[in-house]
């Protein structure tokens, strides 16, 4: 491993910023946590090697398939940011609603403080993760290369990846007012001996939190860059909390919500759908096929949380029995969860015609390929066939059982030669497939018109760079990627 004048910190971290690495991102996590606390090495060589006597075996054997997108586009204000995903394979795109709900319509409604110091946090993340994204040569949507058994120490680029990760405090915040920089020092650095101790085992909360560490060469290195997007979540939570705007937070969200819900679903319906809205809840009700009726309900819990954890315990919520139907009536009701960045259990109840998903799941669903008005009803009855043959179905969310599904020729069947299965477990790597094959085929990306952002999409998939900017009232403009959407 080539350190040259490297901080030994930055050059453990830095392994992680390798792609080929991803497949070992949670390993090297650890490793970045054991090397914060470090005391007694004086190169990221001989911090790697005794760590790995410690844990009694090699980081090459320490592989775990990394899922989803290592960067995701957040627009913000007239700027968009290619940020890094990590271990929480959705933070970006959590990110990506909460902030719009905060700085949209709603921010007259916040405290001037919460929206003043959540600003000044979103910068400061949102650009340093993007740099580290251009050092990483990363696209939107990028995904880790195949998995490989080996790690890679040193493919040329490390020392420099191990420099970005690196800067002086005094240079990095010269010309910021002082009251400034005391907030985000207080909020985002730390000094490597005061960390606390850490057990090895569970996500190094403390490091997630203030991911901008002081080591005892006198530089800062970003220890968390994969997290940083959780960083800001657990930041807003925390500023939320300190203000006493949790209630305004989930009424933004509640809104938030809706209108992505709508913007999402209302092509389904035959006419514009009724739309009911209240703090935490939303409904979209309508006829579809003439004689169906499809109610869409969106939960979206607050985010306040018993304790000031970076991962709060994870929330049990479950979805409401479907209301009654008058008689003779056919009706399919989706619940939609908007968790936001929170661990949840999801209890479904035993109800024909009643999907439970996620908004990131349905909106998987909706934009794969060959999906039309009727595909979540002949889904809800698939779904209904097998749990008739009392088929116990384990899966992480709806759109791995979609992907099954439609990989399946829109069935669950499983043949007249063969009895219906008693359980059905369902791999994430369904999910996984849907979502890039849409990424590359509707390639989108945010536009910023007149100070609001617009979502912009492919019109022939990657054939062209044509695309179709969607601003309200439903304006479509058309053009190439380059000069519209770029």
């Amino acid at each position: 491993m080539s350190v040259g004048d490297v901080d030994p910190l930055a050059g453990v971290v830095a392994l992680q910023l390798v792609p080929g690495n991803l497949h070992f991102l949670n390993a090297l996590s650890r490793l970045s946590s054991f090397a914060a606390r470090d005391r007694s090495h004086i190169d990221a060589a001989a911090i790697i090697a005794d760590y790995e006597s410690r844990e009694g075996r090699a980081l090459s054997q320490m592989r775990s398939v990394f899922g989803g997108f290592i960067a995701v586009e957040v627009p913000f204000f007239e700027q968009t940011y290619l940020v890094l995903e990590g271990l929480n394979t959705d933070s970006g795109a959590v990110v990506r609603h909460l902030l719009p709900a905060i700085f949209g319509r709603h921010r007259q409604r916040f405290p001037s403080e919460f929206v003043r110091n959540v600003q000044a946090c979103a910068l400061l993340l949102l650009m340093t993760s993007d740099n580290l994204a251009a050092h990483m040569k990363l696209e939107r949507y990028s995904t880790a290369p195949s998995p490989s058994s080996c790690l890679t120490i040193d493919d040329g680029s490390y020392p420099t990846l191990a420099r970005a990760l690196t800067f002086d405090e005094d240079e990095f915040f010269e010309g910021l007012p002082g009251a400034l920089i005391a907030y985000l020092d207080s909020m985002f650095f730390v000094d490597s001996d005061v960390l606390p101790s850490w057990d090895g085992n569970e996500p190094d909360e403390s490091l997630i939190s203030h991911p901008f560490v002081r080591t005892r060469t006198g530089n800062v290195v970003i220890a968390a860059p994969h997290e940083l997007m959780v960083t800001l979540r657990h930041a807003i939570c925390l500023e939320a909390t300190r203000y006493d705007c949790h209630a305004q937070l989930q009424e933004a969200l509640t809104a938030h919500a809706a209108r992505l819900t709508r913007n999402l679903c209302e092509s389904l319906f035959d006419d514009d759908p009724t739309e009911d809205i209240s703090t935490g809840l939303t409904l979209l009700r309508g006829a579809i096929d003439t004689d169906k009726m499809l109610e869409i309900r969106s939960h979206i819990p607050s985010l306040e949380a018993s304790s000031s954890a970076v991962f709060a315990d994870a929330l049990t919520v479950a979805a409401p029995p479907a209301q009654l139907a008058d008689t003779g009536e056919r009706r399919l009701t989706v619940d939609v969860f908007w968790m936001l960045g929170r661990d949840f259990n999801l209890l479904t109840p035993n109800e024909n015609h009643h999907l439970c998903t996620t908004f990131e799941d349905l909106e998987t669903i909706l934009f794969t390929s060959g999906t039309h008005k009727l595909s979540l009803w002949y889904f809800a009855e698939a779904l209904d066939r097998l749990n008739d043959n009392d088929t116990t179905v384990l899966h992480s969310g709806l759109a791995d059982l979609y992907g099954l599904y439609e990989e399946s020729d829109e069935s669950f069947y499983a043949g007249d030669d063969s009895p219906p299965p008693t359980a059905l477990v369902v791999e994430s790597d369904y999910s996984e497939a849907l979502r890039v094959r849409i990424s590359q085929r509707l390639g989108r990306r945010f536009v910023h018109i007149a100070n609001v952002v617009h979502e912009s999409f492919l019109v022939h998939g990657a054939s062209t760079s044509v695309c179709e900017v969607f601003a309200p009232p439903r304006v479509i403009f058309s053009g190439a990627m380059i000069r519209t959407c770029g």
